[in-house]
């Protein structure tokens, strides 16, 4: 029992490669670039192939210039018929007699780096170094150099060794029980015999860089498109009706509501001068046809909704108090959206469910604005950074008591101050976990403390633990959504997309609190961008933005998981299809709808819309999603999406259905 248990509980890795037999032999059998965050764990395990044809010091892989650094030390010249194993991190070197190694050998080794200045070496389940050496080209108070963009290369020195498998742990420092375990593990699954060496002249065999989650990314879906529109139209009504941009799928009262933007469409062109025809749709069963609920366009319409670029947020928010402060028995079931429009103000679209005499098959939504105002920042129209909070499908609205469609902030009692002090820019997520309420803006997460006198305060600031610049108009904390946190379900945690800027990674993080509701600082659970590297196999990938609006629970075929869609660039080089309408002299936009699945905080992995290859036309970026409302297909699930990125775009916006099979 105990040893199962060990097995269940050891840690995966965040980042994994294995090489399959007969392994390739050549100088350098992976060239990537990558970033990871202290503390960390690696573990090797190679082949000692003849330390004879190496040199003194025959490197085994490395991370950047002297980052991070496993090696053999054979003496001088690499005369001797032994090697002590080195490991050099941040400018620390661990290594001692008890690490000697030769030819033959198999060696599965584990380091371990805490990100302060502590790290240890283990060689076969066995401690053999746990302090860093004093001179001999190693210094203990050397500074920390952090791992960001920084070349990873696996070697094999001319032969001498012979690489089988490379994990990375992020965030994690092994413990000397998930050593053993792991070096138990490993010698059931790798086994004690060398390969056959290749000979000069051999044709070598390609290396293989597998995804961690390799098996759970052929799913068993049936994809189907929902809503298209242009030359392939499908899916509406009336196919008068373009988009360029989904902006929210939204569950209200048993049917499907979707919302769009105009954004880059040559009939959107700013200045605004007249109305942009962006819409709501709404979808009445799985087989029926989309059709308008909503648009600007209706002459009975006053208001200044009609010239919306885009759609900021669609809701369908239970309310249960009115501005008046009084409680609301039962509870209204509201479905709202939200759009900006620059120094001209905000507004809110209230629907009447119960008011079908709009024209055709619309119906009537009355609109509030309530602030002319706008956030700093230099974006203007469809990308305001205007209240009230963009929230998207983020919110859980049951503690939006006290809603005032005159309030700066959604979920503010009459003459609650907002806390516009503490937000640098847009709002993007406004959350309840574990009884309370959260919004992020940029780097920051408040936490909103009730009584009489309710007042908004910085939880926490991310840019303290990360230390990247934040560039408003990619973010920050992106896609705040309460999950179960690890002590269980009672004591909810905060996920996030950490996405400061277009220079570094995209990141999942992970925000825990204690019993007392004290905070903890951010833990990382992945790399959003190492795991797309992984899974279209090439390094030539670079910015990623995910995580628009929230990370729904949902089950995926099978798989429960949480859903995150992205989209990520592609450099020249990457040999991936790019949206032909977005490419520029960096490159362009991966075509794909790429969707990271998290399984749980070590277990990851990417699908996308349609399956391996995709579908025909470009997706470029999942945007939302929605459990299906129709009792028809309980486990089927609808994403939509795309990005114009800045591109001229038409009829681009799409809606597509996954149901198991």
């Amino acid at each position: 029992m105990d040893g199962a248990k060990a097995s269940e509980d050891i840690p995966r890795p965040t980042k994994e490669w294995i090489f399959q037999k007969p392994l390739p032999s050549k100088p350098q059998v992976l060239n990537a670039t990558m970033s990871i965050r202290w503390p960390a764990s690696f573990e090797v395990v190679f082949l000692v192939r003849n330390l004879k044809l190496g040199k003194q010091w025959n490197q085994i892989f490395c991370i950047g210039k002297k980052v991070v650094s496993l090696y053999t030390n054979g003496g001088p010249k690499g005369k001797v018929e032994w090697g002590s194993l080195c490991f050099l991190v941040c400018g620390r070197k661990y290594g001692v007699a008890g690490g000697e190694i030769k030819d033959g050998d198999k060696v599965h080794a584990v380091l371990t780096f805490d990100g302060k200045g502590d790290g240890k070496m283990w060689k076969d389940g066995r401690l053999i170094a746990d302090s860093a050496a004093s001179g001999g080209g190693s210094d203990p108070n050397a500074p920390i150099m952090q791992i960001e963009n920084c070349p990873l290369s696996i070697l094999q020195d001319e032969g001498c060794m012979e690489i089988q498998k490379l994990c990375i742990y992020e965030g994690l420092v092994l413990e000397e029980v998930h050593v053993k375990e792991l070096h138990a593990q490993n010698e059931k699954t790798v086994g004690t015999k060398l390969p056959p060496i290749t000979q000069k002249g051999t044709p070598e065999r390609p290396v293989q860089v597998l995804p961690a989650k390799e098996a759970k990314e052929d799913l068993l879906l049936k994809w189907e498109p929902s809503l298209l529109f242009g030359e392939n139209a499908t899916g509406m009504e009336d196919t008068f009706w373009t988009a360029t941009e989904t902006m929210h799928i939204e569950p209200h009262n048993g049917e499907l509501f979707a919302s769009f933007s105009m954004w880059m469409s040559s009939r959107a062109k700013l200045p605004i001068k007249g109305p942009t025809k962006v819409f709501v749709a709404r979808l009445s069963s799985p087989g029926g046809q989309w059709v308008v609920d909503w648009c600007g366009d209706d002459q009975h319409h006053k208001g200044i909704s009609k010239f919306a670029v885009r759609i900021d947020c669609l809701k369908s928010m239970e309310l249960n108090w009115d501005c008046h402060g009084q409680q609301l028995k039962p509870p209204v079931q509201q479905l709202v959206i939200c759009t900006s429009h620059g120094n001209f103000g905000n507004c809110i679209m209230l629907r009447d469910d119960g008011d079908d005499t709009a024209p055709g098959t619309r119906h009537r939504w009355h609109e509030v604005r309530y602030t002319g105002e706008e956030y700093p920042g230099k974006s203007m129209g469809a990308r305001s950074r205007a209240a009230p909070p963009r929230w998207g499908d983020r919110c859980r609205p049951h503690h939006c008591r006290g809603w005032s469609p005159w309030s700066a902030v959604w979920g503010l009692r009459p003459g609650e101050q907002s806390p516009r002090k503490e937000l640098e820019c847009r709002p993007l997520a406004l959350v309840e976990a574990n009884g309370m309420a959260f919004m992020s803006s940029a780097s920051r997460i408040l936490r909103r403390t009730d009584g009489p006198d309710p007042v908004w305060k910085v939880l926490i600031d991310v840019a303290e633990f990360r230390r990247d610049a934040v560039n408003p108009d990619v973010g920050g904390v992106r896609g705040m959504t309460p999950i179960p946190g690890p002590s269980g379900p009672s004591n909810e945690s905060l996920l996030f997309v950490w996405a400061p800027n277009t220079q570094v990674e995209a990141r999942v993080l992970r925000t825990d609190f204690d019993k007392d509701g004290s905070v903890k600082a951010p833990a990382e659970e992945t790399s959003l961008t190492a795991l797309a590297r992984e899974y279209l196999q090439t390094p030539c990938l670079g910015y990623t933005l995910a995580a628009y609006n929230n990370m729904p629970a949902t089950k995926l075929g099978s798989v429960p998981c949480n859903l995150i869609g992205f989209e990520i660039c592609a450099h020249p080089g990457a040999k991936v299809p790019v949206d032909p309408g977005q490419q520029a002299t960096y490159g362009g936009y991966w075509s794909g709808g790429g969707i990271v699945c998290r399984v749980s905080s070590s277990d990851y992995f990417v699908t996308q819309v349609g399956g391996r290859g995709g579908v025909s036309q470009p997706l470029t970026a999942v945007r939302c999603f929605a459990n299906s409302p129709f009792p028809s297909e309980p486990n089927a699930v609808y994403c939509g999406g795309y990005d114009c990125n800045g591109f001229p775009s038409e009829h681009t916006a799409w809606i597509y259905k996954a149901t198991p099979t």
